[in-house]
């Protein structure tokens, strides 16, 4: 009997040995296949554009009703996740945003407007001067 107990234990430990080994081959393979997704998109994208590209604008937005860092960081990731934003940078103190980013694919009505749809007040946007 305690034989056939312990039979039965191991054919069960073979089968979970089996099933870890299934799932352990398919997690590296979703691994693999996700690495060449990413670098296929990456590589489609084509070569980035620098800050010292003359096509990049510096922008500062007022922002009237940000209260925390919670604030800061919402405003900084809905602006840097707007097509042609290159850098975010958001001040509570100062209450503003200083944006980098690309005139030729987005405007600073944009801008502000994503700010607003946020809850915020964006003031009107002022460009730097190029240096």
């Amino acid at each position: 009997m305690q034989r056939m107990e312990f039979e039965q234990t191991v054919g069960k430990a073979q089968k979970i040995s089996r099933s870890v080994k299934i799932l352990a081959g398919a997690a590296v393979f979703l691994g693999l296949a996700l690495g060449v997704y990413l670098l296929v998109r990456a590589s489609q994208r084509g070569p980035q554009p620098s800050l010292s590209d003359p096509q990049v604008k510096t922008a500062t937005i007022p922002i009237a009703g940000m209260s925390c860092a919670s604030c800061v960081a919402r405003v900084k990731k809905t602006l840097k996740s707007i097509d042609g934003v290159m850098e975010v940078e958001v001040s509570l103190e100062h209450r503003k945003a200083r944006v980098q980013y690309l005139d030729t694919r987005v405007s600073l009505e944009r801008l502000a407007a994503a700010v607003n749809d946020l809850g915020y007040k964006a003031g009107t946007p002022t460009e730097e001067a190029t240096r």
